[in-house]
């Protein structure tokens, strides 16, 4: 849905600065279908600008903005409208704005970008929780319905509120019921499956938000046992429903958990066209990255989280880089279903969850425990292990890049040893650890030549003297333990440990070498 001039106007009510002269007659004309912002930085002829975009441009001067609408007219992509401050204005801004039919907004310069972004956003999104449910992009629908099987193990169809028609639906496999059967091959359910569910209350707990309906089977029906969850928008209007039909297989544990994000999620996908997308994402890197042309004030007016409360930010990572993304679109409906509010994000191939209003650190802990553990079972991820990093409270939304940095040095220092969530106090050791090697292996003049020379002598005569070394080391120069993980006996070790010592001039009775030896041996193992 669109809107017109005087929608705009009216929401922008309170921020807009009064005009002496009438909008001109075209402006009536004029329609919104998306709203962006844009800095100084980025006002060029390859801005994602269309025709139907109100644009707020924060921190451009009269000249620049001029000079871009004249390089985005020469392309017909001029936009539909401006929102600028006071010091953004000219008469000749205001004459060019006039003659290429841009609409032109001045709002008071006090006024804050993230709350006029939200304002018009939101604003966007009531309307167009009113257009038909079907407008969502069938394709997105389509793979969440597929995201949601693989989670539950059931049979999916996703349809709209006003109809009951059939939006989207899983692959169908074996043993698809009459009900799905027809709901699929008809675009609508079957008259006598449809009064059951009315006379059983499913249909009248639909409109209730947050809450799955497990349906028992109605044999006489040919209905197998269903987890129904109706689609709401933030404003509580019922957009459309989710069932899943049980499968060959009982219901997993935690499958009704799966559904219920899925239904966060697919309101989302009814809601938004693939612009808000595109602005999502930047909004998104806005939040996370220390990069981002989008201020982490603006982005936290895009998602609605209270600029100065507490906040908890995760970080997840796989061994594999390229797993996690196999497993994104399932971690999203958890964490969807866990906090409605939450953010999520996948960065250079780690995910990123944005908690606000997060509770104790030990609940989202354990709540993080059981959703890598049901992550892992996923085939995606081939066994592999994933671990967490846990940064919270974070006092505001402007330390939350910080956050990220801080999780990400948790997540950089994660071997086979660590635990499965962490926090950067509980993992100091580690991670200074990795830091501090890190740094060495950095710098070519800090490596020991003397242990470069035993591992050729390894290479050349197939000896094990430096396996030998680190095994000493490690077992705090107990021979007997050392011994013991070689499966040598200790005089064999002792000879060993001779032999290095000669061949490099190493004196393991010197509590400096035992220390630098061990270092090089562990920047060594990587």
């Amino acid at each position: 849905m669109s809107l017109g001039l005087t929608e705009v106007l009216t929401c922008l009510e309170s921020t807009r600065v009064p005009e002496h002269l009438p909008p001109p007659e075209w402006a009536d004309d004029v329609l919104i279908d998306s709203v962006t912002i844009l800095g100084a930085d980025e006002l060029t002829e390859r801005s994602p600008v269309g025709a139907t975009d109100l644009v707020l441009v924060a921190g451009a001067s009269p000249e620049s903005i001029g000079c871009w609408l004249t390089a985005l007219s020469l392309r017909s992509r001029a936009p539909a409208g401006l929102v600028i401050k006071p010091a953004s204005v000219t008469a000749a801004l205001r004459d060019q704005c006039e003659a290429r039919r841009v609409l032109l907004i001045v709002i008071d310069a006090r006024a804050r970008w993230e709350i006029v972004f939200s304002q018009l956003q939101n604003r966007l999104e009531r309307e167009s929780g009113r257009a038909e449910a079907s407008s969502a992009s069938a394709t997105d629908l389509f793979d969440l319905a597929e995201v949601i099987a693989e989670g539950t193990g059931g049979l999916v169809t996703i349809e709209d509120a006003e109809h009951q028609r059939v939006l989207a639906y899983s692959s169908s496999g074996k043993g698809a019921d009459e009900l799905r059967t027809r709901a699929i091959l008809g675009r609508e359910a079957p008259p006598d499956s449809m009064a059951w569910l009315r006379e059983t209350g499913v249909m009248s707990s639909l409109r209730v938000p947050d809450q799955v309906i497990d349906v028992p089977a109605a044999d006489p029906l040919g209905m197998k046992r269903r987890l129904v969850a109706g689609i709401h928008s933030p404003t509580g209007m019922l957009l459309g429903s989710i069932w899943v039909q049980e499968g060959a297989e009982e219901f997993p544990s935690g499958a009704e958990e799966v559904v219920l994000g899925a239904a966060a999620s697919a309101a989302g996908m009814l809601q938004r066209s693939t612009v808000v997308h595109t602005t999502e994402g930047r909004m998104i890197r806005g939040l996370f990255s220390a990069h981002s042309e989008v201020g982490s004030e603006i982005a936290a007016g895009y998602f609605a989280i209270p600029v100065e409360s507490d906040l908890a930010l995760i970080g997840i990572a796989s061994a594999d880089d390229d797993a996690l993304g196999a497993v994104f679109s399932l971690l999203e409906l958890h964490v969807r279903a866990y906090a409605a509010g939450a953010v999520t994000a996948l960065l250079d191939s780690r995910a990123y969850v944005l908690l606000p209003a997060p509770g104790p650190s030990g609940v989202i802990t354990d709540w993080l425990e059981q959703m890598l553990v049901r992550l892992e079972s996923r085939p995606a991820l081939d066994g592999g292990r994933l671990h967490a990093a846990l940064a919270a409270p974070v006092p505001g939304i402007s330390r939350v890049r910080a956050a990220r940095h801080e999780v990400d040095r948790v997540l950089d220092a994660v071997d086979d040893t660590s635990r499965r969530v962490s926090t950067l106090s509980e993992s100091r050791t580690s991670v200074l650890l990795r830091e501090t090697l890190d740094l060495i292996a950095a710098h070519a003049q800090l490596r020991d030549p003397r242990l470069d020379l035993l591992a050729a002598h390894d290479r050349d005569h197939g000896s094990a003297f430096v396996d030998s070394l680190r095994a000493f080391l490690v077992a705090g120069g107990g021979l007997r333990e050392a011994a013991r993980s070689l499966s040598v006996h200790p005089n064999s070790l002792r000879y060993r440990l001779g032999r290095a010592q000669k061949l490099t001039g190493l004196d393991l009775s010197d509590p400096r070498d035992r220390l630098l030896t061990e270092i090089q041996l562990a920047i060594r193992a990587g």
